[in-house]
């Protein structure tokens, strides 16, 4: 048998570590270790070149993915001017961020929570990621300060139909969002652009 490499266990127990210190939900821990695995081993492919690699079948990602610049892949995809965008959003080699404090949102958090959702989901499909994890997406609801664990699914379940499509079990289910949703997350971005 082959001894395994010290420094590669050593990235998996800090990851495992750090996932049992954010004490998550168990559908959530899977998602949350390959983050982890990825932010501290540095050399796993970004979110950002493997969409990009999808949309070109491989090879080299678009020069504007590349370059960090998916901010303006966001503005096209919401008719929006980047200047704006750029205010909400910020896109690098580890994928979309969102850019707001947890005041810019709803104080309402189911509000808020649906706000996340529509925001991020329109990134990451401007980016070329067609459906968004839900997973994934109560990360991010979560490190702004607005996840109500209780009400997240219902959340989640009002957006189906509103510019939103879901698949999938609970465990597994995705999102993906169509031009009406576009619209109104562009409404959300001009909002938050504007500071309010």
């Amino acid at each position: 048998m082959t001894k395994p490499n010290a420094n590669i266990v050593a990235l998996l127990e800090e990851a495992a570590a750090i996932v049992d210190a954010a004490k998550l939900p168990s559908e959530l821990r899977a998602s949350a270790f390959r983050i982890a695995a990825e932010t501290l081993g540095g050399a796993a492919p970004s979110a950002a070149r493997e969409i990009a690699a999808e949309r070109t079948g491989g090879g080299d990602p678009p020069a504007e993915v590349e370059n960090g610049d998916g901010i303006s892949l966001i503005a096209k995809k919401l008719a929006m001017d980047a200047t704006q965008v750029a205010r909400v959003f910020d896109v690098d080699d580890q994928g979309v961020h969102l850019q707001v404090t947890r005041t810019a949102l709803d104080k309402s958090k189911q509000t808020a929570m649906r706000e996340v959702v529509q925001l991020v989901t329109a990134a990451r499909q401007a980016l070329g990621e067609e459906w968004t994890p839900i997973n994934d997406l109560r990360l991010v609801a979560e490190g702004r300060g607005v996840l109500d664990s209780k009400n997240w699914s219902a959340a989640v379940k009002s957006l189906d139909g509103d510019g939103f499509r879901l698949r999938g079990s609970s465990k597994a289910r995705e999102a993906k969002i169509n031009q009406v949703g576009d619209e109104a997350a562009a409404t959300l971005v001009a909002r938050l652009a504007a500071g309010g």
